[in-house]
């Protein structure tokens, strides 16, 4: 069979992953080949897995859980360790915002339905808010940092390259350290069928995964 593997720059163990061979390396050895899928959005990963677009996949701790709650029947394969520098929830280094119940009444841009989604949600939480009350949650673009630098906008959950050239510009800060707040790690997972049939394949596909991440700790 061929395997087709989702990828989408959210997750960069897949991203790793779709460059190495690795993966096509450990199905090479079952007899199996791989082929790659990708996307933008990590958040429809669920919805790829349940109408055969992909047969694994990858995102953070949100989409998993919707997908499950869509009816989408779903198997956990891995976890990766804890990425707590994977993304922050930025706000101006000298604006009104300095604790989390500040955000209160407030915007803030984000990857909604992502693992950002729980970051967000968590936060409040811990802060005696509510994220479907306290705050207007709406889904981030290339303006979003413009929009926080000017005060359009509250806070902004950034990540992978935009965190690191907002961080670069100076100006603003994490309101919270991330991995005090949630463990953000990457969830893989894939459809029943495959995971039951053929679970020698999903083993193999956990092992180039770890490799993977083994070559980006390395490097």
């Amino acid at each position: 069979m061929t395997v087709v593997i989702g990828v989408h720059r959210s997750n960069p163990s897949l991203y790793h992953l779709s460059r190495l061979g690795y993966a096509e390396e450990e199905l090479a050895a079952l007899g199996e080949t791989a082929t790659w899928h990708p996307y933008t959005d990590g958040v429809r990963t669920g919805a790829y897995l349940a109408d055969g677009t992909i047969d694994f996949g990858g995102t953070g701790s949100t989409p998993p859980v919707t997908a499950q709650a869509a009816g989408h029947d779903i198997v956990y394969a891995a976890v990766s360790a804890p990425r707590p520098d994977h993304g922050a929830l930025l706000v101006p280094e000298d604006g009104p915002v300095r604790t989390v119940a500040d955000l209160k009444g407030g915007t803030v841009h984000l990857a909604v339905g992502s693992w950002q989604t729980h970051l967000v949600a968590q936060a409040l939480d811990d802060a005696g808010l509510s994220y479907a009350t306290d705050i207007t949650p709406v889904r981030g673009d290339s303006g979003s940092e413009e929009k926080l630098r000017s005060g359009g906008i509250a806070a902004w959950v950034a990540q992978g390259a935009e965190l690191a050239a907002a961080r670069r510009a100076g100006g603003l800060r994490a309101l919270i350290p991330t991995g005090e707040v949630i463990s953000d790690r990457s969830v893989f997972f894939t459809r029943r069928d495959l995971a039951e049939q053929r679970p020698e394949v999903v083993e193999a596909l956990v092992r180039a995964l770890r490799r993977a991440d083994e070559w980006a700790a390395a490097h």
